[in-house]
């Protein structure tokens, strides 16, 4: 199965992540196996088409809104993670710049940071401290 590429580059003096791939589709180029790439979004105007996600249609219209903005993050483990959204995919993998997390006692500060989709328990776009 074909991955999303996540890079760093330089345009004109300014530096983005971006991520790319393709619509969903099926690859025929492999036999009769079925190979899926999933939509991506990416940082700058390029070759490949963005999928379209309205207010209501998709749970990822709040990520893509909040592109290059701050979020917060709940954690599983009951800690919460704050920082600028650089990029996100279909299974809510989110790569944070400036990140601070906060819970269990703890503050610690990633310069770069990848969280895994499937241990959120929620986004906003509120910073919050706790959960009752």
């Amino acid at each position: 199965m074909s991955g999303v590429r996540i890079g760093y580059s330089q345009s004109e003096g300014a530096s983005h992540l971006e991520g790319a791939s393709q619509k969903a589709g099926v690859d025929t180029e492999h036999g009769n196996e079925e190979h899926i790439e999933a939509p991506m979004f990416h940082g700058s105007a390029g070759d490949r088409v963005t999928p379209e996600y309205t207010e209501f249609s998709n749970p990822l219209y709040l990520l893509k809104t909040s592109l290059e903005d701050r979020i917060s993050v709940l954690l599983q483990n009951n800690s919460s993670i704050t920082g600028l959204l650089a990029s996100f995919d279909e299974h809510m993998n989110l790569i944070l710049i400036n990140a601070e997390e906060t819970g269990h006692s703890l503050n610690r500060f990633f310069p770069l940071l990848v969280i895994r989709g499937d241990s959120i328990i929620f986004v906003t776009r509120r910073r919050f401290t706790s959960i009752i």
